[in-house]
């Protein structure tokens, strides 16, 4: 049985293995199929601190800021080491460094709200999540890095909130509309659909362990589609992996452990940093 950090550990283990595989040449396919046990395992323990902290909105607001330094170092990192061909009527310097101080800016406004303030961190999480998108719509051929796990999850923690809120209230139809809109951004995160249906099953199944199986087991199916061949299985469609993340859920004893929690936000965004910088130099 582990504990919260003891799990942790072992998913930053994978997933350094598998960001391995994605930014250094040559490296072995077998190491994205461990990277597929991380985003559930995550979003498991996400949900439980979620039921666990003493302050959902501070939970929601600390995964913004995070979700921003992320995002600003994603895009000053591709703007100095830009992989592929850069527009050259562009000058793709100056316009990394203001979308990144744009998205610098929105972070600093999401961590000075005030208390209870969901409206203006979600609006700082909109800038972060279009940042990027208008940086690969300026340099279409540039490849740099994307990954910002932070945001699928801090609008996950939003959805929560908000449905919540809609329970209190009998459906309030404003509340109805924001859990719509909430979704709709979080198909454009690195979690799309993976985020706020592992939320949901985590969410609604937790004290239910064989409904949570079945529909996590269904929902980690899915991802083989019609092709069953190895390539399909092996190669092509290896997210169904994810279902070998059950045995870890059922490992996980409820206790908290070392006392680290910022251990994840630093090492996330850093290691991802550190790979694409190498791979960039690999190959050129």
């Amino acid at each position: 049985m582990f504990n919260r950090f003891q799990l942790k550990l072992i998913m930053l283990f994978f997933m350094l293995l598998d960001h391995i595989a994605s930014f250094i040449p040559n490296t072995p396919l077998w190491f994205h199929y461990l990277g597929r046990l991380v985003a559930p395992t995550f979003f498991f323990l996400l949900i439980d601190g979620y039921f666990h902290t003493r302050n959902k909105y501070n939970y929601a607001k600390r995964l913004f800021v995070a979700s921003g330094i992320m995002a600003s170092g994603n895009i000053l990192i591709t703007t100095i080491f830009p992989s592929g061909i850069t527009n050259g009527d562009v000058n793709i310097y100056l316009v990394g460094v203001m979308i990144t101080a744009a998205v610098l800016l929105s972070t600093y406004i999401a961590y000075k709200a005030p208390s209870k303030n969901m409206f203006r961190i979600i609006f700082c999480g909109v800038i972060m999540l279009l940042a990027p998108i208008i940086f690969s719509i300026i340099f279409t051929d540039v490849r740099g890095v994307k990954n910002n796990i932070f945001l699928s999850m801090a609008f996950s923690i939003v959805l929560l909130n908000f449905i919540e809120i809609r329970d209190k209230e009998n459906n309030n139809p404003l509340t109805s509309l924001s859990i719509m809109i909430i979704l709709f951004l979080s198909l454009f995160t690195e979690g799309s659909i993976l985020g706020p249906i592992l939320t949901f099953i985590f969410y609604y199944f937790r004290d239910k362990k064989l409904s949570l199986v079945l529909f996590y087991s269904i929902f980690s199916l899915l991802f083989i589609g019609s092709d069953f061949s190895y390539n399909g299985l092996f190669i092509e469609n290896i997210q169904w992996m994810m279902i070998f993340s059950i045995p870890f859920f059922f490992s996980y004893n409820g206790k908290k452990g070392s006392d680290l929690k910022y251990l994840f936000y630093a090492f996330y965004p850093i290691h991802i940093w550190i790979l694409y910088i190498i791979g960039f130099f690999i190959k050129r």
